[in-house]
């Protein structure tokens, strides 16, 4: 925040200049810091979300069913029946647990 302010004051000081081109200037990169500083504090946040709850899902299922990451891991883990450490399991139910769901007999 405090950045972005001190950012935006100068280049809006720049509005009091004598010549025409420097004050449009400041008055349009003072706006577009002004802006930017808006566009991060709610579109970042949102499109974090949307990677965590979207993205990294559906890249997990892919690589899963690829039966490879780029570090190879997932052999690995599938080989000791263990859950790739590579994977952020929060947002779902790790692969493990469904594994072992499958594996239980229905009463």
């Amino acid at each position: 925040l405090v950045s972005s302010v001190t950012t935006a004051i100068c280049f809006f000081s720049n509005i009091f200049s004598a010549l025409v081109s420097i004050s449009d200037f400041g008055s349009y990169m003072g706006m577009v810091v002004v802006l930017n500083y808006v566009h991060v504090m709610t579109i970042l946040p949102s499109a974090m979300l949307v990677n965590e709850f979207h993205i990294k899902p559906f890249q997990r299922r892919m690589w899963i069913a690829l039966g490879s990451t780029p570090n190879g891991e997932v052999e690995e883990a599938k080989e000791e029946n263990n859950t790739p450490e590579i994977f952020d399991v929060s947002s779902e139910v790790s692969v493990r647990e469904n594994e072992m769901r499958q594996q239980t007999p229905n009463d």
